[in-house]
């Protein structure tokens, strides 16, 4: 690469991320709902296409009925769901201060008495089970930190219903804009293409192909690795004579794709509660399942994610940290299938990122292939 391609390389990628970023700082929250009422579209299109083809409707009504199914079916969902946790949330309220009475004190008191002693056989010095705090001391901070939590719930309950009805418009617009694009879907993305400049007609429309294709095999890989994750949980759950260890192992599983959760927030104060409450061997068995769930996951994870969009096992691990610690949560999803793309695009001459074998022989023999 000489200097002026490497110069024009340089421009178009920063001038690249500028507007990325310009995108995502003016553009998107403006576009937020219609991107949503896209993506529904997109999410759609191969139903309403099969609908067109093996029924009597046309691709209007196919892609109506497609699109009156599916948002009738969330709403639906969300509703029972909403319904279900506020029911359940409310009778966990309810019975919150039996437990506390009943469960945790006894158990917050047995803790302050046992961590002294254990220290004491310890050899280490005596005034170790002084400077602890104690069970009443403990009591205190407790309260003074549940207090402090309430009041922050309480707060986002606030800013939560306030921005309800700003929620409730955006979902109008979202639902709205899909009834619009998903009939026209192959129309306005012609006319979008025919916008670009010529040179990036191309590279844009493989991009969208790939990224489609890209994106439902990444959507069956966490499909399989929840399942996964549930059967290991179900499983374990089962062998520790645990009630309900079907609902409780799917409920874990769920927690255990969200990267920021973790199946940690459910197993880990779960299985310490248990060593603290009397039961050791349930504890013991809890926290080792968490282990066994976390090393699977961190091993599967790549291999499973890297097969189904075509990346190693090290680059995929690789990116995904680097996703997660520049973008957070999305980042650590989206960023595989940036390097996918990147390597689609490089691959099929779109862009130049990586030297090839017959480029580095030439390099190494002075710019002359032919050269021994």
């Amino acid at each position: 690469m000489n200097r002026e391609a490497f110069v024009h390389t340089v421009v178009f990628w920063l001038a690249a991320a500028l507007v990325l970023t310009a995108a995502k700082v003016l553009l998107l929250p403006c576009l937020a709902p219609f991107l949503w009422g896209w993506l529904a579209a997109v999410a759609l299109r191969p139903a309403a296409r099969w609908l067109e083809s093996h029924t009597p409707l046309r691709r209007r009504s196919a892609s109506v009925l497609c699109l009156l199914c599916f948002w009738l079916g969330a709403g639906g969902a969300a509703w029972r769901l909403g319904s279900a946790a506020l029911a359940q949330g409310a009778a966990l309220l309810e019975r919150l201060p039996h437990w506390y009475r009943q469960g945790f004190l006894p158990a917050l008191r047995r803790m302050g008495q046992t961590i002294p002693a254990l220290l004491e056989r310890a050899g280490l010095p005596g005034d170790w089970g002084a400077a602890l705090p104690g069970a009443a001391s403990l009591e205190a901070v407790l309260m003074e930190s549940v207090s402090a939590l309430s009041a922050r719930l309480l707060a986002a309950a606030g800013g939560l219903a306030g921005q309800l009805p700003a929620m409730a418009l955006a979902c109008s617009f979202a639902l709205l804009s899909s009834f619009l694009i998903l009939p026209d879907y192959e129309e306005i993305g012609a006319f979008l293409l025919r916008q670009l400049p010529r040179p990036l007609a191309g590279p844009v429309r493989a991009s969208r192909d790939f990224l489609l294709a890209t994106i439902r095999q990444v959507v069956g890989a966490y499909l399989m690795i929840l399942a996964i994750t549930f059967g290991e949980i179900s499983l374990g759950l089962w062998l520790l004579r645990v009630d309900y260890y079907l609902v409780i192992g799917l409920a874990v599983a769920v927690l255990d794709i969200l990267p920021v959760i973790g199946s940690g927030c459910v197993l880990v104060p779960w299985g310490l509660w248990c060593l603290l409450a009397g039961s050791p061997t349930l504890g013991a068995g809890i926290l080792l399942l968490y282990a066994v769930v976390t090393g699977a996951r961190a091993v599967l994870e790549p291999r499973i994610v890297g097969r189904r969009i075509g990346l190693s096992p090290l680059t995929t691990l690789v990116a995904m940290y680097a996703g997660m610690k520049l973008w957070g949560v999305g980042g650590l999803i989206l960023a595989p299938m940036a390097v996918t793309l990147l390597l689609f695009l490089d691959q099929n001459g779109h862009i130049r990122l990586l030297r090839r074998e017959g480029a580095a022989a030439a390099a190494q023999n002075g710019g002359n292939p032919g050269k021994r």
